[in-house]
């Protein structure tokens, strides 16, 4: 394989593990933004949204479980 074949391959691979991972993300936030809705829990919703660090402790207080190789 030339090796701008090989850069071709890398370069579609790593674009497609990228939009596994957004869609993951996109994911796990829809299982939080669900369960808060239906907690009435908008404002930590909001929060959430800009927060990482708050979104991980609602994540983790959810059980929603964030897969490592993101």
């Amino acid at each position: 394989m030339r090796e701008s074949d090989e850069a071709t391959v890398r370069e579609y691979y790593t674009e497609l593990g990228v939009k596994k991972g957004v869609k993951k993300g996109e994911d796990y936030f829809a299982q939080l933004t669900s369960r808060l809705l239906q907690d009435s829990r908008s404002d930590d919703l909001l929060r959430a949204a800009g927060d990482e660090i708050f979104r991980n402790r609602l994540y983790h207080e959810y059980g929603i479980k964030i897969e490592k190789d993101l």
